[in-house]
């Protein structure tokens, strides 16, 4: 507990804060979150106390290899309910029921759009197009199926005025032409990125004789704007700044759910390919990316709750290199009893290879100096590596108790043992 106590103190955090640090994590729903996660110092101890052998060895093994191989599930799991999205979701389906949802929401919104006739000059540019025939198809079998009925398409093409809601049915039908054109992985074909560009130019035209329409649209994304938010959501590590800062400024809150459903399908993506290293990075590019994502998401206090998850989880990638990642050697010469660890070095200095004998015996000598003996190496371990609520909180109020009755004289936990080791390193 001195040893706890010190690395606690040097890595600047009080028992409270680190109480206040793991409900935190809790909170957010970060999985197993240890005190060894909490400070570079507190990983450090956690590592020379592995290096030691002991019974605990195995277990702590077990537990960070364990908690490193779910992460990027957990990454995937946490991110999507911090995105505000469904367990399980499946996009298609999501991004359908959005669509819906945005469709009902406007059409409160349409009617004043709705009311006015305009002029149908403009649009016989169109009108001759093969794909826009079909797409009035689509719109009158839509009608249909809703009970109402829509005009022939002769009587559109030979009117002076036509409606704005027949318009932005036959709109709807060129949505539905380029939905067609979606094959199950989100892509889209080359025809559907003509028929979307044709649908831009018509929906474009509508908006710019009625006015009311224009606002309609602007407030409420249709199909094919959540479909383009969710294509920029899986790209969103190809696009410049700019042009991530341009596209989400402008999104509604259906296009940002949709845009934060594309992210975590790319996330997903690269969790298949996902060899090693650490994942978390990989969710954001760099420090301006990661502001700039706060626009795909509807509150700040949403946002920083994603950045806290990955940040947390990136702290339990670290934790586990430390204390595993570069243990092979000094685990080797750790379990060298003194003897072994004394004829070695004296081999080393026949070869003249003094460096490696400095470092044996430092490694060896730090260790013994810090205190960390066999039976002190697993009860460490035990308190570092523990993820159960109540022995942190154990080790927590046995922390603030040690705090309390700290006398102003008492001589650093370590200071003697330093002193020994400058000795021995000086020998």
């Amino acid at each position: 507990m001195r040893l706890i106590e010190d690395r606690m103190m040097k890595d600047g955090l009080s028992p409270d804060q680190i109480a206040r640090n793991l409900n935190e994590l809790r909170r957010l729903g970060v999985p197993n979150p240890t005190l060894a996660d909490q400070g570079k110092s507190l990983s450090d101890l956690g590592y020379s106390a592995y290096v030691v052998p002991s019974k605990a060895k195995g277990a702590t093994e077990g537990f960070l290899e364990g908690r490193y191989i779910e992460q990027p599930n957990e990454l995937v799991r946490g991110l999507t309910q911090k995105a505000g999205l469904p367990a399980n979701v499946d996009k298609f389906q999501f991004m359908n029921d959005l669509a819906e949802s945005q469709r009902k929401a406007a059409n409160a919104a349409y009617p004043k759009a709705y009311s006015k006739d305009i002029s149908a000059v403009p649009f016989r540019q169109f009108v001759d197009r093969e794909a826009i025939q079909q797409a009035y198809q689509e719109a009158v079998k839509r009608a249909d199926a809703q009970g109402r009925k829509l005009p022939p398409f002769e009587q559109i093409r030979n009117a002076q005025f036509i409606s704005t809601e027949i318009l932005h049915q036959l709109k709807i039908g060129l949505d539905r032409m380029v939905e067609k054109e979606i094959d199950s992985f989100g892509k889209m074909s080359s025809y559907g990125r003509d028929i979307s560009k044709l649908r831009e130019d018509f929906n474009n035209l509508i908006k710019q004789q009625n006015p009311d329409y224009a606002k309609a649209n602007k407030r409420f994304a249709d199909s094919a704007r959540i479909q383009s938010a969710f294509e920029n959501g899986t790209n969103y590590q190809k696009l410049s700044e700019t042009e991530l800062l341009a596209k989400l400024k402008n999104m509604t809150q259906a296009e940002r759910e949709s845009f934060r459903l594309g992210m975590i399908a790319d996330i997903n993506q690269r969790l298949d390919n996902f060899k090693g290293g650490d994942f978390t990075r990989q969710i954001f590019k760099s420090a301006k990316q990661k502001s700039l994502l706060r626009y795909a998401f509807d509150n700040e206090k949403s946002y920083q709750d994603f950045v806290k998850y990955v940040e947390a989880l990136d702290k339990q990638s670290r934790t586990m290199k430390n204390v595993l990642g570069n243990s092979k050697t000094a685990e080797r010469l750790a379990m060298n009893d003194d003897a072994n660890l004394f004829v070695d070095s004296i081999s080393d200095v026949a070869r003249g290879n003094t460096l490696s004998t400095a470092l044996n015996l430092t490694k060896r000598v730090v260790a013994r100096a810090k205190g960390i003996s066999e039976e002190s190496s697993a009860e460490l371990q035990k308190r570092l590596f523990s993820s159960d609520p109540a022995e942190q909180k154990a080790i927590i109020d046995e922390l603030r108790r040690r705090a309390q009755n700290r006398r102003p004289s008492m001589m650093p936990p370590t200071s003697g043992a330093l002193g020994t080791v400058g000795g021995l390193l000086g020998n």
